[in-house]
């Protein structure tokens, strides 16, 4: 079976279905945050930057 089709069906069997999202969530895990100092912004170089809006 797909990933994708095992999802779907996984969601549609789905009573109550939570999404948690936000600034700053991996931070308190430990992953980097995106425009800190060791940010995941600053690794890019500065063509790639000029893609991202901020």
């Amino acid at each position: 079976m797909q990933i994708q089709t095992y999802i779907k069906e996984a969601l549609d069997k789905a009573e109550v279905i939570i999404i948690t999202a936000g600034a700053g969530m991996g931070v308190d895990s430990g992953l980097p945050d995106f425009r800190g100092k060791e940010g995941f912004l600053e690794s890019l170089s500065a063509f790639a930057k000029t893609r991202y809006r901020l």
